[in-house]
């Protein structure tokens, strides 16, 4: 096996809003439009077997350049920790591989059901947000500063998107049957109406199936329905809630969030579901706008009593913690490390965690060439153009950033 070799254009299939399918969340490689194949023809077309093929051979395929570099960064990529968490596939796969065309037996599948988001948070686009897409059509600066980093719809995916009944109902009859896992990411699901309907129809393999889901968790009822109610027919739920800072800066930063309001539901999900079916995490999307304050956020997380867990913002760069002043990078450090040291009543497995992922983001920030001495000028436009559109001012939030503010 090869040392590019990845297991998830083997096993999985990812259902974009912009209508097309890639190979995992990570990689932004269109591999067929779900608008204009059938997945069926889209999971042995030209490009699924292209990059099956240069990852068996050794080729770093370049849709893959986000699990590159965290790699060349030191850190643990998504591509390396999957084919940890889904090694049991690997032996099949490669004996059922030929040429780069497989049999139609996907194991795990992220389903995006549309743009649809009560939030607008900085660090995300019009892609994955419909409020966003109100933003950008509303206001030219905002449209210009997402189309230079590719952040917008295309034309005909303006605004809502939606995933097509049609592709949905091939999710049912063609892959659900066999898969175990299904990844479900927005926009916002708990407040989509089709994810609702979804989960009715793929309840005759719910024992099967494991659902994982990144929520920002502000609604767990839609209508009638409260989504314990269907969550608990399902073998098991993972839930990633977003939280990104504590109460100083997350209502900045996740604009729309009622933290009060997550922390409730949280308690309500947790009383309504058992530890044996339901497991509750609490994710920190790693950006400019929250790494001065990760320290904080550790205490914020341990008060929450819920696992820690990280992702990174990679893009755009402006916003990538790789970025920040090479004296900043040293201060945040240091003060991660000093409050890693100085954690007292924290269980073990808890503990570990937050050392996992805080070296998970620091290892990411640090190893790296890039030593800058002030904010990168697309960094300042960046927030600034964020700032008039809320009326807010980041060096009032994060006054730690003036000396760099240049």
């Amino acid at each position: 096996m090869s040392k590019t070799f990845c297991i998830m254009p083997f096993i999985h299939m990812n259902l974009k809003p912009k209508g097309f399918v890639s190979a995992c969340w990570r990689n932004h490689d269109s591999l067929g439009h779900y608008g204009d194949k059938t997945l069926k023809e889209i999971w042995n077309n030209d490009n699924y077997k292209k990059i099956r093929n240069n990852l068996m051979n050794g080729i770093q395929h370049e849709g893959c350049k986000s699990c590159w570099d965290m790699e060349k960064a030191n850190i643990v990529s998504t591509r390396q920790q999957c084919n940890e968490d889904y090694e049991k596939y690997i032996p099949q796969v490669l004996k059922e591989v030929k040429d780069g065309e497989l049999p139609m037996n996907v194991k795990t599948i992220e389903l995006r059901f549309g743009n649809v988001c009560d939030l607008r948070c900085r660090h995300c686009s019009s892609i994955y947000s419909s409020t966003w897409a109100v933003a950008v059509n509303k206001h030219d600066e905002v449209k210009r500063l997402f189309d230079k980093y590719q952040l917008t719809e295309t034309s005909t995916w303006r605004g809502i998107a939606k995933l097509p009944l049609e592709t949905f109902n091939q999710v049912v009859n063609d892959i659900g049957p066999r898969v175990e896992e299904i990844v479900i990411a927005g926009g916002e699901p708990l407040i989509q109406p089709q994810h609702y309907e979804a989960l009715e129809k793929l309840l005759p393999y719910a024992h099967n199936i494991t659902l994982e889901y990144n929520t920002n968790l502000n609604n767990i009822t839609l209508k009638d329905k409260h989504i314990s109610d269907l969550w608990s027919k399902f073998k098991k739920i993972n839930c990633r809630v977003s939280l990104d800072g504590d109460k100083k800066i997350h209502s900045y930063l996740r604009t729309g969030s009622n933290l009060q309001v997550v922390e409730d539901n949280i308690k309500i999900l947790k009383s309504k579901l058992s530890q044996e079916v339901f497991n509750l995490t609490t994710t920190c999307t790693v950006s400019l706008y929250n790494i001065s304050r990760f320290d904080d956020i550790i205490d914020y997380y341990k008060s929450l009593d819920c696992p820690f867990h990280c992702s990174l913002v990679q893009y755009p760069e402006a916003l990538n913690i790789q970025y920040i002043p090479k004296k900043m990078k040293d201060i945040i450090t240091k003060r991660v490390y000093n409050k890693i040291e100085s954690l007292e009543n924290i269980k073990e497995n808890r503990l570990a965690k937050i050392v996992k992922w805080s070296n998970y983001v620091l290892d990411y920030m640090n190893n790296t060439n890039i030593e800058n001495n002030v904010l990168p000028d697309s960094t300042k436009e960046y927030v600034e153009t964020m700032d008039r559109l809320n009326k807010t001012n980041f060096l009032s939030v994060y006054p730690e950033f003036k000396e760099y503010w240049q």
